[in-house]
């Protein structure tokens, strides 16, 4: 009986961080949008407030869905484990090259992305609650993949539009 109160205690103390962390993160989040000129409540949305966030930080958005199609595959058997390493190693270079981008774009140097990484509640009200200004994207980190992934999806996009409009004629 003891032990399940006390469990039980264990795991409300730990619910009740978990959503104060989230809540400090949303209101950090919110505020970094406002100081890049972007509406606040496009933090609140899931998968679109990094979709934001990587345009903010001049980082290809395309990673969101790179990472999103992997762990979906991650659910088919066999190849499923190969899905979820390709998924995780996507998912932490497009950590690294957003955190590099995110302290460039808010007038930071690189070592303070390394508290993006692994301190992200703390830095980002540092920087949204701080004399940080944002700067602009002009800074990004150098992509060579998701810039061949976004030429790929330009001359995708301009060969089926050329297509269709000649195919009208």
């Amino acid at each position: 009986m003891a032990r399940s109160v006390l469990f039980m205690i264990f795991f409300l103390v730990v619910i009740f961080t978990l959503l104060f962390v989230l809540v400090i993160s949303y209101v950090a989040s919110w505020k970094l949008y406002v100081k890049a000129g972007r509406p606040g409540w496009e933090a609140l949305i899931p998968y679109y407030n990094n979709w934001v966030l990587s345009r903010i930080c001049g980082v290809s958005s395309w990673w969101i869905v790179i990472t999103f199609i992997l762990t979906f595959l991650s659910v088919i058997p066999f190849l499923g484990i190969l899905f979820s390493l390709a998924g995780l190693a996507a998912s932490v270079y497009y950590s690294i090259i957003l955190s590099i981008s995110m302290a460039r774009a808010f007038g930071h140097s690189d070592a303070y992305a390394l508290g993006y990484i692994f301190l992200s509640p703390i830095f980002l009200l540092i920087t949204a609650f701080g004399k940080a200004k944002f700067v602009g994207n002009d800074n990004a980190v150098n992509d060579p993949i998701g810039k061949k992934i976004d030429e790929f999806l330009v001359a995708h996009n301009i060969m089926s539009g050329y297509e269709k409009m000649n195919a009208s004629k």
